[in-house]
């Protein structure tokens, strides 16, 4: 294992850096060390709960390595720190119980960005989070269980945006899955889900549509499904909610971007006739 402890210091190498036995870490960046950069590594782990690369520290930069955990509940990169950048690596997990970013603790913070996730066993996650206010933007996630599981009432706050997820097992295993109720403030912007479980109560939620409008769930939503873009769509001038989901009937606040502000008469319509005292006008 490589560690490091300083602030300010990198690890950069052309050469594969291999380990082997439990809890062998490939690359790993100490608790409370800050500015530290981890570039253009190749790392490989075969141990049991072995990290490629795993980061406790303060500001962390993790970009463009290649790494690869070949065992047991391994991780491709795994995070206990705080206000990281984790940019345009790719992750590979082979071992059953996998994951291949797992932001399990620490004050979260971190931007995922332009990263490659590919976790092939059928309980293998390609994103654990328990962490909030951590922003996952434009990666690319391709797994056979859950794609992102968020798992703790901690973990608010997050944003989604634009993650490609190609599901390889969508009958049983979801884009988006809440472990545990109280996962509040999560924040899907342009961002595609498909099959979806929020767990018990719930948690609430704001869907947002680039220059269209956003949907923000003030109440709790929960229940399971297997199209969340289907069930909770924005259109020109037009929000849609499954009536058919019971659990996704909320309390919500609407906007609906470029709408003309010089209407005479305007109304807001529910299923096609006047909205009434359901809704108010803000």
């Amino acid at each position: 294992t490589w560690t490091r402890g300083s602030a300010g210091s990198s690890r950069t190498t052309p050469s594969a850096l291999t380990t082997r036995g439990l809890g062998a870490d490939g690359i790993s960046i100490d608790f409370g060390s800050r500015g530290n950069s981890v570039t253009n590594n190749t790392v490989i782990t075969h141990g049991t709960s072995s990290a490629s690369i795993k980061d406790t520290g303060i500001s962390t930069n993790v970009t463009r390595n290649y790494v690869f955990a070949h065992g047991f509940a391994g991780y491709g990169i795994y995070l206990f720190g705080a206000d990281g950048i984790v940019l345009s690596n790719a992750i590979t997990t082979t071992g059953t119980g996998a994951v291949g970013i797992d932001g399990d603790g620490g004050s979260g913070r971190y931007n995922f960005t332009s990263n490659v996730i590919n976790t092939s066993h059928s309980s293998a996650y390609g994103i654990q989070l328990s962490t909030p206010n951590n922003t996952f933007a434009n990666n690319n996630i391709t797994t056979n269980a859950h794609s992102i599981r968020i798992d703790s009432a901690g973990a608010s706050n997050n944003i989604l945006i634009s993650n490609i997820i190609n599901n390889t097992n969508p009958g049983t295993s979801s884009d988006l899955h809440f472990g545990i109720a109280g996962i509040n403030g999560t924040t899907l912007i342009d961002q595609p889900i498909g099959r979806y479980v929020f767990t018990t109560m719930g948690g609430t939620v704001k869907i947002r549509r680039t220059g269209i409008g956003e949907i923000n769930f003030t109440q709790a939503i929960n229940g399971s499904g297997t199209n969340l873009s289907s069930d909770i769509s924005i259109a020109s001038n037009n929000a849609t909610v499954n009536s058919s989901k019971a659990t996704l009937n909320r309390t919500a606040t609407i906007l609906l971007y470029g709408i003309p502000t010089n209407l005479v008469n305007a109304g807001i319509r529910r299923d096609g006739t006047s909205c009434g005292s359901i809704c108010t006008n803000l």
